[in-house]
């Protein structure tokens, strides 16, 4: 996900959750570095300027961490009910 070539951005994953208006929209869930100090509205932002209308991510989570299998795999339906 091109949101992961900024510098401030450690990890994300992207999930599409239930919109009454639209039907679905895209929420980032993202890990940041140490040193970031980036809000919400700045990501989202900067998403928009980098990608096409549809793909970028209308709400972002900072999170601590993502729920991951034993391999590394990250589990993107525990994000989905957790949230």
């Amino acid at each position: 996900m091109v949101v992961r070539s900024l510098f401030l951005v450690s990890r994300v994953v992207r999930r599409t959750i239930a919109n009454d208006s639209h039907g679905e929209e895209i929420k980032a869930f993202v890990i940041t570095t140490e040193a970031a100090q980036i809000t919400e509205d700045e990501l989202i932002a900067w998403s928009k300027e980098q990608m096409a209308s549809y793909k970028y991510p209308r709400l972002i989570e900072f999170v601590e961490a993502l729920p991951m299998t034993a391999t590394g795999k990250i589990l993107k339906r525990e994000l989905g009910r957790a949230r």
